[in-house]
């Protein structure tokens, strides 16, 4: 069976204060392959160019995509994947923006907040993950007692929910 938990927040999930100007200004993102075995996943040259027709670097399957459209007109995405770890990505230059790691087990699920300005993830590890996308700091967000698979978020922000394998 799956549960599903709903979090009521006291206002906007990232106060208005905090939230970050678009687009971010990243590091630039690293050219060295993420699983040490000089290949980006799938056994891409770590030579290659970054392209916005392929995004490479997780070191397992993705298994969720999300995608935003910033006020500049990029086109920003995450990516969730069994290696652990939430991509950030401009998919307008197929460029790494942000690597956020934090899960102990495969993310599941992933998804923006409404203004673009910070991401949830749902994990194999019983745990949601709030991410800011200008620092990537994240806090956890616990109570599942079953993997986490999915997420929503309300269009204004305040409320996001959360199905889990709670049983």
């Amino acid at each position: 069976m799956v549960a599903a938990a709903l979090a009521a927040i006291a206002g906007p999930l990232f106060p208005a204060s905090a939230q970050p100007a678009f687009p971010p200004k990243p590091p630039a993102p690293p050219q060295a392959p993420l699983n040490g075995a000089g290949a980006h996943a799938g056994g891409q040259s770590s030579a290659a160019q970054p392209s916005a027709d392929r995004l490479s670097g997780h070191g397992g399957p993705v298994k969720a995509v999300a995608a935003y459209h910033d006020p500049s007109g990029a086109t920003l995405a995450l990516t969730a994947s069994f290696d652990n770890a939430v991509g950030f990505w401009n998919v307008s230059s197929g460029e790494r923006i942000l690597w956020l790691e934090g899960h102990d087990a495969g993310v599941n699920a992933v998804t923006f907040t409404p203004n673009g300005a910070a991401a949830l993830s749902a994990s194999d590890d019983f745990t949601l993950r709030y991410w800011s996308i200008q620092s990537g700091l994240s806090t956890a967000l616990e109570g599942h007692k079953g993997k986490a698979a999915q997420l929503a978020v309300s269009p204004d922000g305040r409320f996001a929910a959360s199905a889990s394998w709670d049983g």
